[in-house]
């Protein structure tokens, strides 16, 4: 299942001069740059209402950006309370038979 991913915001004005990733991760943190950088790529993001797709482009402050991505969930996995067969353990090796499941 993915999710949809919407926000509009406002360049601040002390982002005068920085590129529009740099600007993306100041304004969303809760993303990774390499996620943004992503979306950018993708056409997920406008800017004035119209797609930049390279993240070098320059911002003035004032201008208003735009995000439409779908990120995918991410999957989790539980571990699970079960009884190990250990054959040796010492401080350095531990050994686990596995029993053939076949």
């Amino acid at each position: 299942m993915s999710e949809i991913i919407q926000h509009k915001d406002t360049v601040p004005d002390s982002c005068l001069g920085k590129r529009l990733d740099q600007t993306l991760a100041i304004m969303f943190p809760d993303y990774s740059r390499s996620r943004l950088k992503d979306w950018i790529l993708a056409g997920c993001v406008m800017v004035n209402n119209e797609v930049l797709a390279r993240a070098r482009e320059k911002m003035y402050g004032g201008e208003i950006i735009t995000i439409n991505a779908e990120v995918e969930a991410e999957r989790r996995f539980e571990a699970q309370n079960i009884a190990l067969d250990i054959v040796y353990e010492d401080d350095h090796i531990l050994v686990i038979n596995k029993p053939n499941l076949a």
